[in-house]
């Protein structure tokens, strides 16, 4: 099953754009009183970028909780080329050679959530599937995953203005959570397989995995995707098509 890469950033320094826009707004006074406060957003962005790395849970509150503070930031600072000149920038998951640059914390959450979203196809790529209980695990988090992916779809990514990197895009998007809900429902299968339930309901179960990664080929043939995807997430997920709808070809004449 496949893993979603997770995304990459560039460094970027937090507190001097941050404290100027205090300074300058209020007083020198209150940027001082925020210093300490900027230093740990700071220091939340490293943990954020630098320190996730394993699908642990340690590695999912450090994402976590440098979200929440941008979410409370983006109240506060109005982050963009003309007021508080703060970038980002981030590569992108599918050709890490590509990059975009953004004033804005809007693409900041996006990035941090897509790598959350990331972090569970991990997780649950590393499931001990041989058993009904890790199968269920697996199939939570890919739909965990999936859903993270929607949600960045309908509500995040249409605040972001100009050029984006594809795995952010709505066909990037889209794709990522058609993997994610495909592979789920692959886990059900198996664990319909493994409990020996009636073939008629097995078929139905390969036929949807079948038309899950079925959808998720067509979205990997968009003209946002097929010039930037490694080659081999075609042949995988057509692969997969084959085989499912071969399962529920057998199960159907059982």
């Amino acid at each position: 099953m496949l893993a979603i890469p997770l995304k990459r950033s560039a460094k970027v320094d937090l507190v001097k754009p941050l404290s100027g826009y205090i300074e300058a707004e209020y007083s020198p006074t209150d940027a001082e009183g925020h210093e300490e406060a900027l230093k740990t957003l700071q220091q939340l962005r490293v943990d954020a970028t630098t320190n996730v790395q394993a699908a642990t849970d340690s590695s999912r509150k450090l994402l976590y909780k440098y979200y929440q503070q941008l979410i409370y930031a983006d109240k506060r600072f109005p982050v963009s080329e003309t007021k508080v000149e703060l970038s980002f920038t981030w590569f992108d998951a599918f050709k890490p050679s590509r990059k975009i640059v953004m004033y804005s914390l809007a693409f900041e959450q996006a990035a941090i959530l897509f790598n959350a979203a990331a972090l569970e196809s991990h997780a649950g790529v590393q499931q001990d599937r041989s058993n009904g209980e890790g199968l269920v695990a697996a199939c939570n988090h890919f739909k965990k995953a999936a859903g993270i992916f929607l949600h960045l779809k309908d509500n995040l990514c249409g605040r972001l203005m100009g050029n984006l990197t594809s795995d952010l895009t709505g066909d990037g998007l889209n794709l990522l959570k058609h993997v994610m809900m495909a592979q789920a429902q692959a886990c059900f299968y198996e664990k319909a397989v493994k409990d020996k339930m009636k073939e008629g309901l097995v078929a139905k179960l390969a036929a949807q995995a079948s038309d899950f990664y079925n959808q998720s080929l067509a979205a990997s043939k968009t003209p946002t995707l097929s010039s930037t995807m490694d080659k081999s997430w075609a042949f995988h997920l057509e692969f997969q098509v084959h085989c499912f709808n071969a399962a529920s070809q057998y199960w159907q004449s059982i």
